[in-house]
């Protein structure tokens, strides 16, 4: 027994002993290791010695790394066994040092022993001591020892083909120009040694012009860029597509080939004739500034294609609208970032008369699924139209400026994702969303529904009835203050509702059939509570939805209280309850804990709410009678303050204590009105009237903004000439409010409104229009009888 007790003992003290080696060891060997990598920084198998102001290839670095960057020092040369203690290396990157593309700088046995090195970076290393591209050229001799070499970044030297060692690069599939690349001219024979490339990047290599046979060596090839060669022109660049006849071609980027700011640019469809006899399914030619597609440009449209992006352009609305039908196959297209100066659809419709098409009918790319034109400035209505895109599935035409939605679109019967995002839309028709009865995702964020639904009124409870199949819906940023009670009714798959950043102060909408609800975001609104009715269908709900309502002034009072219990009952459903606050009446918001509900139960005792009410009782009689004298003497009351106001004015630094104003008026109008202002001018100005006219009395050099208060300050009247260039004038606007602001601020009457010409009620400001059913205003006359009486009124009414 003794024995056996002494035996465990000196077990237990064998395995702590040899767990305080092996710890001792482990410290030792990363000391040695940390030290060892100076003045580098290693981690696990990576080593980082960038930036270190070093002139040669570190040689005591940890001999497992498998990477390695040495890039942004000072290394002018790679001598023979540079990285011989390094056989493991994978990715070595010797970017931005003084390495020039020269024999003299890499050994014949630079890179001997790195038989795993997949990975090698060479791009930065311009040297501008060379006074001649001619002492360039490609250190083939010295890559030749890697044989596993997949990428290669390197700098582009001018007219200068690849050395004959590449041949025997037999797994380098992927070239990057990059870094300081200078090509000028890709010749016929420039790629004869590489034909295992894949990728080929030669974007912005100062590239003017491609050889028609340049990349026919390239047979394997996935992926050539040409991207960025603002001097290449559109014909350049698609000319070099006859190279890629016979080639495993699938992606061609052509973005940015024509110089910037060009006008007038057209893709002619001779430009285009190569791409037919390719295998190119990907065709990127952005920010090209094309305009006009030249005609029959889509009879050489590659049969093979099916993704397009044109983003960044500036398309106008021609014939060719008409022939896309004949881009069968074609599966995606971006043309996001569009730049155009006319009313889209307006102009679509013109050119449909034009063409003798009697109905809004349009035929897309029949094989189309997903088409996208965001930032495209359309500034358009959509009005009822047809599309015909049977295989549609994806659209986005987000931040764009359509500001009416009325439809219906037809023709997208298949559609599933819509986002219509950021276009400033405040009108919706109810029948907008009727021919989409298969769409399971619409974003509508930051638009201005809430004013549309208002608009809608009763007609906002069916605005999604058809949308039987939606799983996602976003309403998000759109000033919501409500929501029709069925508005849901018909969305039973609606697993996630995004109502955030809105006005809702009540919840209103029956939830009890959105069986599949998985996430309701409510935060950021104006909600004090959630009423029983609310809670109560939440927990009918098969699944029990993720809640989020932070961000909301609720309610900390007795009447809430059962509420407040409740959220603390479902903590395991709402997200993020630790940063819930809650607002106690006349209180600024505090953190919503469970301390804080039972501090506020202690305190809603029946003995308190005995109290309460009574003192709720007794502020509400006071208050009822309150209002019930003023009501009763109402009009003596207004009488009395109105004879205060003019005893009491106050008294600017006039003699007698009158006002001492340096105009009798500031004449407040747009340019457009200026013939009239002329006349007034002359009128009140005649009969030794002092005006203030912006574009002859603004004092030069000061902000508009400026001149303006200080225009309305040093006037005893603002003269509003009121007329539809007023109220589409931004500066006039202002000019309207800064008056209001002084007649409130200093008590004098300031604002006088002469209409001329023709008005519309629903055009004027509220607070204009307020004021000119309440206080006269003076109307411009179309006789010359009418108009001598006009100016003699006018006239008196600019006295103090």
């Amino acid at each position: 027994m003794q024995s056996t007790y002494i035996s465990s003992t000196m077990r237990i003290i064998y395995v702590i002993a040899l767990e305080t080696v092996l710890v001792t060891l482990s410290q030792q060997r990363a000391t040695q290791h940390s030290t060892a990598c100076k003045p580098c920084l290693c981690k696990q198998r990576y080593a980082d010695c960038s930036s270190r102001i070093l002139t040669a290839v570190p040689q005591h670095l940890p001999t497992n790394i498998t990477h390695l960057s040495l890039r942004n020092n000072s290394l002018e040369e790679i001598k023979n066994g540079s990285f011989i203690h390094y056989p493991g290396l994978t990715d070595l990157n010797l970017e931005d040092n003084k390495l020039s593309l020269s024999s003299n700088v890499y050994s014949p046995c630079a890179f001997c022993g790195l038989v795993q090195l997949r990975v090698l970076r060479l791009s930065g290393n311009f040297d501008s001591a060379l006074n001649t591209p001619l002492n360039y050229s490609y250190p083939d001799k010295s890559l030749r020892q890697l044989k596993s070499l997949e990428e290669l970044y390197i700098d582009g030297i001018p007219k200068t083909p690849m050395g004959t060692a590449f041949r025997e690069l037999t797994n380098l599939t992927s070239l990057i120009y990059t870094g300081h690349c200078n090509l000028l001219y890709i010749q016929e024979n420039m790629f004869v040694t590489t034909p295992n490339l894949k990728l080929l990047n030669l974007s912005r290599c100062h590239i003017n012009d491609i050889h028609r046979n340049a990349f026919s060596p390239l047979k394997n090839i996935h992926t050539i860029d040409v991207s960025g060669n603002t001097g290449l022109g559109l014909s350049n660049a698609t000319n070099s597509a006859y190279g890629m006849i016979g080639t495993k071609i699938k992606v061609f980027k052509m973005n940015q080939v024509v110089p910037p700011f060009t006008i007038g640019v057209v893709a002619k469809k001779t430009s285009f004739k190569y791409l037919r006899n390719t295998s190119i399914q990907e065709l990127h030619a952005g920010h090209n500034f094309i305009e006009i597609l030249e005609g029959g440009i889509f009879d050489f449209y590659p049969p093979t294609l099916a993704r397009v992006s044109i983003v960044d352009n500036r398309f106008t609305v021609g014939v060719y609208v008409y022939d896309i039908m004949k881009l069968k196959g074609l599966k995606s297209i971006d043309m996001s970032d569009m730049s155009i100066s006319h009313h889209f659809f307006r102009k679509f419709s013109k050119q449909q008369r034009r063409n003798q098409y009697t109905d809004q009918v349009f035929f897309g790319p029949p094989d189309l699924e997903n088409f996208t034109a965001r930032n495209y400035q359309m500034n358009s209505v959509i009005s009822s139209i047809h599309i015909k895109l049977p295989n549609i599935n994806s659209i986005d035409i987000s931040n764009n400026v359509i500001t009416k939605w009325k439809g219906p679109i037809k023709g997208l019967k298949s559609l599933k994702r819509a986002d219509l995002s950021y276009n400033f839309c405040s009108y919706i028709e109810k029948r907008f969303f009727s021919e989409w009865p298969n769409l399971t995702f619409l974003n509508i964020s930051n638009n201005l529904i809430g004013d549309a639904l208002r608009t809608l009124g009763k007609d906002s409870g069916t605005i999604f009835q058809n949308l039987t199949n939606i799983e996602t819906l976003d309403l998000s940023g759109n000033r919501i203050r409500f929501l029709h009670q069925h508005i849901f009714q018909t969305n039973t798959k609606l697993s996630h509702l995004d109502l955030s950043n809105n006005e809702l102060r009540d919840w209103e909408p029956d939830i009890r059939q959105l069986k599949n609800l998985n996430y309701l975001d409510l935060n950021q609104n104006q909600l004090r509570t959630l009423g029983f009715t609310f809670r109560e269908s939440l927990g009918t709900l098969s699944k029990n939805p993720t809640l989020d309502i932070s961000q909301n002034p609720l309610s900390c009072t007795c009447e809430n209280l059962e509420f407040l219990n409740w959220l603390f009952q479902h903590a395991m459903y709402l997200k993020n309850l630790s940063n819930y606050t809650c607002v106690h009446p006349m209180n600024t918001p505090i953190p919503l804990t469970e301390e804080e509900v039972d501090g506020l139960q202690r305190q809603c005792k029946p003995l308190f709410g005995i109290i309460t009410s009574c003192l709720v009782g007794i502020t509400f009689t006071l208050s009822f009678s309150v209002m019930a004298l003023v009501y009763r003497y109402r009009w003596k009351l207004r009488y009395l303050y109105y004879v205060a106001r003019d005893r009491y004015r106050p008294v600017g630094g006039g003699v007698g204590g009158e006002l001492e104003y340096d105009f009798d008026a500031f004449v407040s109008c747009s340019d457009e009105d200026l013939d009239f202002v002329g006349k007034l001018v002359c009128q009140l100005e005649g009969q030794g009237r002092r005006l203030c006219i912006h574009h002859r009395d603004f004092k030069p050099g000061e902000p508009i903004a400026s001149n303006i208060v200080k225009a309305v300050q040093t006037s005893r009247r603002t003269l509003i000439i009121l007329s539809p260039n007023f109220l589409s004038s931004t500066w006039c606007r202002y000019e309207f409010e800064m008056a209001k602001m002084e007649g409130v601020y200093e008590a004098r009457s300031v604002i006088l409104v002469v209409k001329i010409g023709e008005v519309e009620a629903e055009s004027v400001p509220r607070e204009l229009l307020y004021m000119m059913k309440t206080d006269s205003y003076t109307e411009y006359p179309e006789n010359a009888v009418d108009q001598a009486t006009f100016w003699i009124a006018l006239n008196e009414a600019l006295e103090d």
